[in-house]
This record gives C-alpha cells, sequence and structure tokens, in this order.
C-alpha cells in the first residue's frame, strides 16, 4: 500500500516540538534503490538560519511511507543530550526523539 509523505514536512513537524526548534546539526539520507534514487541532506554545526532553509529546501520530495522498506534515515541534533533518529520498528517508521538518561545516584561518587 502506498503512503505519500512529504520529507520536509515530516522533519518540519519534529522541528516543532518544544525543545526541537533549533537543530545543531543534522543529515537525513533518502534511499530508493528501485528507482536508483539518493539525496543526502546536511546540516553543519554552526550554520545560519538561511542554511537551515537550504537544507529543508532539499527535502522538499514525496516518497512512500507505507508499511514496508524504509527509505528515509537520519540523525538531527540538538544538544543537551537530545537527537532525533528516523527509525523504522515492525514495518513502520518515525522520527524518535532520544535524551541521554541521567547518571544515577549510586554511579557518583562523593567527596
Amino acid at each position: 500500500m502506498k503512503w505519500r509523505m512529504n520529507a520536509r514536512k515530516e522533519l518540519e513537524v519534529l522541528l516543532s516540538q518544544p525543545g526541537l526548534q533549533t537543530p545543531l546539526a543534522a543529515v537525513v539520507v533518502f534511499r530508493d534503490r528501485k528507482r536508483a534514487v539518493s539525496v543526502v541532506a546536511r546540516l553543519h554545526k554552526g550554520s545560519t538560519p538561511e542554511e537551515l532553509k537550504e537544507f529543508l529546501k532539499q527535502l522538499d520530495f514525496d516518497y512512500d511511507a507505507g508499511h514496508g522498506t524504509q527509505y528515509l534515515f537520519g540523525t538531527v541534533w540538538f544538544g543537551q543530550g537530545v537527537w532525533a533518529e528516523r527509525v523504522e520498528y515492525d514495518g513502520a517508521e518515525n522520527w524518535y526523539v532520544r535524551r541521554m538518561p541521567d547518571i544515577p545516584e549510586y554511579l557518583i561518587k562523593e567527596d
């Protein structure tokens, strides 16, 4: 079953979440082996707002996001131990926000 999704709009939904509006760096890769198409979009650390717009412009395309093969991969770094990665689980794809866990008290030496 085909389910069309726009890669840019999907990433913009992620970037609209509280605390995720300003990515530090990102790499998004689209691979469609059937049509021999690849897109690699990179946002370098220290990029300007204009470079962020250009990065998003590179992702302005539709792809088949239906159940099955994963076509879109990526990682977006936000700082403060937070990042998002594009993963597939049981045929469904999505951006998952990850946070570095706090170090448990029992692993902290007391002075």
